[in-house]
């Protein structure tokens, strides 16, 4: 962030990404006296998350291409021997190469999406614990923002302020949006669209809001004792809550994320055991909670 973002890569762009206008309402936003939890430290969680899944991206794009290269020059040698043994005059082995074509195949770089790094600054700039339609309101103003000149002074594409409103919304249940959770897959993350999409660098639009939302929930899959910062943290921005009443709905909650499915849809999230590891954090949580109305 403009006087926040010491350390971070600037892969996300960060507040450079937003004319002067746009920084001021989400810097107000994000420092509201009320965020212990969803504020600007948050916001900084979410880019170093990010920024580590496009370097992981990036490295196992790279390994995909190093084996590939082999498999195909192993083919390329058994086709030449397999000449050689029948008595047929082999071609130079470089013309077998169909990686080469006499040159290296480019590696593409790993790059956050426009879209998702803007969605990153719009997802809570708006935040009342008291009102249920802060998702709406902040795509709202994402979408008006945009639309004006929010983003270096220029107004984004139509299809990119989409994406933002999507990517916003899609936080509030934080589930794929149905038009991508159609282009789900069969794998173990079910995201496959490996295929990049206009402004999504290496990511496709379907992996790239995967991506999104498991940065955001990533703090459920912390080690316990950042966990437990984060559910006091929580707590104190309900603070207007009863103890029994902020129990009751935060235990709702849980219960509700521990029944779904599937917390993380990610193939970096999957692959890094955060499915399992938030759903520890959540049962103790719940457990501590049900202790606690016990008592």
């Amino acid at each position: 962030m403009r006087s926040h973002g010491s350390g971070l890569s600037d892969v996300a762009g960060l507040a450079a990404s937003l004319s002067e206008a746009a920084w001021a309402t989400c810097e107000s936003g994000y420092t509201e006296p009320v965020r212990q939890y969803h504020n600007l430290e948050h916001l900084c969680a979410i880019f170093k998350v990010l920024d580590e899944a496009c370097r992981w991206q990036q490295q196992r794009q790279q390994q995909l291409q190093q084996q590939q290269q082999k498999n195909e020059q192993h083919a390329c040698m058994l086709v030449a021997d397999t000449q050689e043994a029948c008595g047929v005059n082999a071609a130079p082995f470089d013309t077998y190469q169909p990686i080469k074509h006499q040159q290296e195949r480019a590696v593409h770089v790993c790059r956050l999406p426009t879209a998702v790094s803007l969605a990153v600054f719009y997802h809570d700039v708006v935040y009342n614990p008291r009102q249920p339609d802060n998702e709406e309101k902040s795509a709202e103003l994402a979408v008006e923002q945009l639309t004006s000149g929010g983003a270096n002074q220029q107004a984004c594409s139509r299809r990119v302020v989409k994406q933002v409103h999507d990517l916003v919304m899609a936080t509030k249940g934080h589930r794929l949006p149905a038009h991508l959770h159609d282009k789900k897959g069969s794998s173990l993350g079910g995201l496959s669209d490996a295929t990049p999409t206009s402004g999504c660098g290496c990511w496709g639009e379907l992996s790239a809001c995967a991506l999104f939302l498991d940065a955001d929930l990533s703090i459920l899959a912390q080690p316990s004792e950042m966990y437990l910062q984060y559910a006091d943290a929580i707590r104190m921005e309900y603070g207007h809550l009863p103890k029994e009443e902020f129990r009751s709905g935060r235990a709702a909650v849980l219960q509700s994320l521990l029944q779904r499915d599937q917390l993380f849809y990610s193939d970096w999230a999957i692959s890094h055991g955060m499915e399992a590891a938030a759903r520890a954090n959540l049962k103790a949580e719940l457990e501590e909670l049900q202790c606690d109305h016990g008592n």
